[in-house]
């Protein structure tokens, strides 16, 4: 890429409420550009809780809190203090890195010329965010506060008030007020700071010359760089998109992802940051670099037990799924067909009504993810040895496969009785 250009923001954009829950981990992809090794996960990376991309670095919040870089290294923007310990966020810039210890102290590395450095007077922090010459970090007690130095006026403004949420762009800022509100100060060349909407939001994300931002209803909203050599259409919400519940901002595109776990990504796509792995998956974290893209996937749902074990195989009973890493979006299948009215209750609890399905063990997943078996139990009055009528025959094939037989979902036991596993079995009829 021949134009000059400078960093924006790569840090995650995320919420609890709909997507992954704040304590989820799971392994880091990347995809784009890769002139310096951005893209290419180290082996040693293991499973991680937070990402964000720099100029051409990656940067990761492992599981045990601990901050690893990877990528070019030439402003010093992977060089993480070997003393650093375990931190909550982080963002990189054009030149450099900061983080968030879990006490709230704001750490830097990297080139000290470029908006960095940790002003004496700061303070803990709940969330930090740079760009290219210039940072705005949020304090704890829910003020902004700003420094380096860019083009464009981007000191916090008098009447900001407290705030949840900041986000630093190009040359301009973001911040969401404590009733949802965004504001919008700095550079406004191409209308990025042109707030036109008071629909609350929740998070928010500032790229080259465009600004993003999600509602609480889960609704992407983007505005800037609709027109000139900055428009990529990276301002343009795809119709087809849905609810999302995160979002990210790079050069000249944006980043969201869907509450279903799907990434979407649209605007530039000069080194192929925003065409999506077609093997990718659910994820559960994205975050934007310069030209390349970067996304935790979702963990691997596990599946340790059902209840009841057993019901009706006309479907209706309602079962309890528990086990790790369920999402609010988890689609239960139950032997191929897939369970009704499915209600995520936490990350280790699903509860799910059974569809129709054949007498005998039936395959339970939640995902993709490892697989338990249900019982389906016939009907008393059903052939289950297929010879015409129903007789003692039947009654004692119900009674040594499935211990019982029950005339509707109602009448499916609360305690399961003993009974022979499925697949050491010789139904009687075989026997014959």
């Amino acid at each position: 890429m021949t134009k000059t250009v400078f960093r924006v923001l790569g840090v995650v954009a995320s919420l609890a409420v709909g997507g992954a829950a704040m304590g989820q981990v799971g392994a880091v992809v990347a995809w784009g550009d890769n002139s310096s090794g951005q893209t290419v996960i180290p082996a040693d990376l293991g499973p991680c809780k937070q990402i964000c991309g720099g100029q051409t670095w990656s940067v990761a919040i492992k599981q045990d809190g601990m901050v690893k870089a990877w990528g070019s290294n030439s402003y010093g923007g992977c060089n993480v203090p070997l003393d650093l310990g375990p931190c909550m966020q982080i963002t990189a810039g054009q030149f450099h890195t900061f983080a968030i210890k879990t006490d709230g102290t704001v750490v830097y590395w990297g080139n000290g010329n470029s908006g960095g450095g940790v002003p004496s007077n700061l303070g803990p922090c709940n969330k930090i965010a740079t760009a290219n010459f210039h940072t705005i970090a949020l304090k704890v007690d829910g003020d902004v506060q700003t420094w380096g130095s860019d083009s464009g006026d981007l000191t916090t403004p008098l009447d900001l008030g407290k705030c949840i949420e900041v986000a630093a762009g190009d040359r301009h800022n973001l911040a969401i007020s404590v009733s949802g509100l965004v504001r919008a100060w700095g550079w406004n060349y191409y209308g990025q700071t042109n707030v036109q909407f008071t629909t609350p939001c929740i998070k928010i994300a500032a790229g080259q010359g465009h600004s993003v931002a999600l509602t609480t209803t889960g609704v992407v909203l983007a505005w800037g760089a609709t027109y000139g050599s900055w428009n990529y259409g990276q301002s343009l919400v795809p119709s087809d998109l849905g609810t999302c519940t995160e979002i990210a901002a790079g050069n000249f595109y944006t980043v969201a992802l869907r509450t279903d776990g799907i990434v979407r990504a649209w605007g530039e796509n000069l080194s192929n940051q925003t065409t999506t792995p077609t093997n990718l998956g659910p994820c559960i974290k994205i975050a934007a670099g310069w030209n390349h893209t970067i996304a935790i996937q979702a963990p691997v749902p596990d599946i340790s037990g059902v209840l009841p074990i057993s019901g009706v195989a006309s479907g209706g009973t309602a079962i309890t799924i528990r086990g790790a890493n369920f999402r609010p979006t988890s689609v239960v299948t139950i032997g191929g067909s897939q369970a009704t009215d499915v209600v995520w209750i936490s990350e280790t609890q699903l509860t799910a009504v059974t569809p129709a399905g054949f007498p005998g063990p039936a395959v339970v997943t939640v995902d993709s993810g490892s697989s338990t078996a249900f019982y389906y139990r016939p009907t008393c009055s059903s052939d289950v040895d297929n010879n015409g009528v129903v007789d003692n025959a039947d009654l004692g094939i119900m009674l040594l496969d499935y211990g019982s037989c029950s005339e509707s979902a109602a009448a499916t036991e609360t305690v399961e009785p003993v009974r022979i596993p499925m697949i050491e079995q010789t139904p009687l009829a075989a026997k014959k």
